[in-house]
């Protein structure tokens, strides 16, 4: 074998590597904050109750929309910011980049911060029907000064793909705050809902400034009028994507508005509630631990299609061997993990997960794609595609509930991302010459293959047949992710190197 051959082997072995270490790293983040979110959640609902979750959540929901308004998709753009002249031999672009992210979310905040003193009656009148807690709400406003600076410091941390840091502020955050809010809603009640969200956020900005405090060498002093010059292209992408966020939540809103409007049970609205807190809370941790890399990553060799087709192809393969056998244990085990959320009476969210769980595969290949978008800074395009998902969103889940009840919401999905995805593979081949490469294609039909097999399993088999053949196409899943992620990163090697096993 030739040195060229071995080192290209060596590379694309170091590639996967690091895609599977990253998505290690920030799996096990994503994994402690839920953990941490749901002792949290466990304790809010002992010390608040029903009435006082439903205030949490509404507030929340309210500061939410507000964000989506003012952030100008900040948390997305700015990450880009960084990572793009992070490999750049001239430094002082990162500095620059750096103080330009930092004072942008200032400002931000600062926005939204304006936005909510202004709306502070009306948001009360909203959510309490009577203005009387408007204080609230002037009270709130700082919230978003430390969220959307906190954001910044964050972004740093990210574009620059500081992988430890990320995960350590992120996990310290985290428990700093459950540790301020449980004691909160236990000694305060209701009354501990605004403290306790002001608290997070404080808690979270002062975490990722300690660990960013070394990053920026010096200051370089700008006038305002060159800082809007240099932050006028990052904000000009934001906005797309915040006008992306706004009509996503009108799609999410209107499809709410119908299920409980004109669905054939009232149950209906909290099934889909469930099945969307599983399938993007829970099982949607898996895109967010591989964004905090893969993103970064990206950007940084944007200029390049080749690199970018390199890097795209092995995000795929490595996310469809982790995610399918996932995919595949929630078929087997959906039941139980429902009773065990929530309570048997949502069991019937298994009618919306038939399907459900099969677009997740799908997702877990046009997720990078629209990546390559973004990393391009080709606003227009993505605001267009992620409109039309957002288009197809509302009208398929309603003519597919129509048609086939719980089940058609789960199809509608499948649907949904099947016309998004040629559309957008499409695109990417024509203008940045992309394709699959055969390794990533191989891997992704033996996924949809063993995702369509639960489909047909779900349909027609009955209850313990059924749970036989889910068992079967689990540990085919199983074996087969682990023999090519052995192949590909010498996984038997890095499992008794970092579990210190000795054979």
């Amino acid at each position: 074998m030739s040195n060229n051959n071995l080192n290209k082997i060596t590379t694309n072995e170091n590639s996967h590597k690091s895609i599977v270490k990253a998505i290690g790293v920030f799996g096990s983040m994503q994994f402690f904050k839920l953990l941490i979110g749901l002792v949290t959640t466990k304790f809010a609902a002992i010390f608040l109750g029903p009435s006082g979750i439903g205030l949490l959540g509404l507030i929340k929901n309210a500061l939410n929309v507000i964000t989506s308004i003012t952030s100008f998709g900040f948390s997305t753009v700015s990450i880009k910011e960084i990572a793009v002249n992070l490999n750049d031999t001239d430094k002082s672009k990162l500095q620059k980049s750096i103080q330009v992210v930092k004072r942008t979310g200032l400002y931000l905040g600062i926005l939204g911060c304006v936005v909510t003193l202004i709306l502070s009656i009306t948001l009360s009148s909203w959510i309490f029907n009577d203005s009387s807690k408007f204080y609230w709400f002037i009270i709130l406003s700082v919230n978003f000064i430390f969220t959307s600076y906190g954001t910044a410091y964050g972004a740093i941390l990210q574009g620059m793909r500081l992988m430890k840091s990320i995960a350590l502020s992120s996990i310290i955050s985290s428990l700093l705050s459950a540790l301020i809010t449980i004691p909160l809603y236990f000694y305060l009640g209701k009354e501990g809902i605004i403290p306790s969200i002001i608290s997070g956020s404080f808690i979270a900005l002062l975490v990722n400034i300690h660990f960013t405090r070394n990053l920026q060498k010096k200051r370089i002093k700008t006038s305002f009028s060159i800082y809007i010059k240099e932050a006028s292209p990052m904000l000009k992408l934001g906005f797309f994507l915040s006008l992306n966020i706004i009509f996503g939540h009108i799609c999410n809103f209107f499809i709410r508005l119908y299920l409980d409007k004109f669905s054939n049970s009232e149950e209906v609205l909290g099934l889909f509630e469930a099945s969307i807190v599983i399938l993007t809370s829970y099982v949607g941790l898996i895109f967010t631990a591989m964004s905090v890399d893969f993103f970064p990553r990206l950007t940084s060799v944007q200029h390049n299609n080749n690199q970018v087709k390199s890097l795209v192809n092995k995000q795929i393969e490595v996310a469809l061997l982790i995610v399918t056998p996932l995919i595949l244990f929630l078929y087997l085990s959906a039941p139980f993990v429902l009773k065990l959320l929530y309570s048997s009476s949502f069991v019937k969210v298994s009618e919306i997960f038939v399907f459900g769980l099969f677009a997740i595969i799908l997702k877990t290949v046009l997720w990078p794609l629209s990546y390559i978008i973004l990393a391009k800074d080709n606003k227009v395009q993505y605001f267009k595609q992620e409109l039309l998902g957002d288009f197809l969103n509302i009208s398929l889940t309603i003519l597919c509930y129509k048609f086939y009840n719980l089940k058609g919401i789960g199809l509608a999905t499948v649907i949904n991302f099947v016309i998004y995805g040629i559309y957008l593979y499409l695109y990417v081949h024509k203008k940045y010459q992309f394709n699959l490469t055969s390794e990533a294609f191989k891997i992704f039909t033996i996924s949809v293959i063993l995702g369509v097999l639960c489909i047909i399993s779900s349909l027609i088999l009955s209850s313990i047949p059924q749970l036989v053949f889910f068992f079967i196409l689990v540990s085919i899943s199983l074996i087969y992710s682990f023999i090519k992620l052995n192949k590909k990163i010498d996984l038997i090697y890095y499992l008794k190197k970092k579990f210190k096993i000795n054979l």
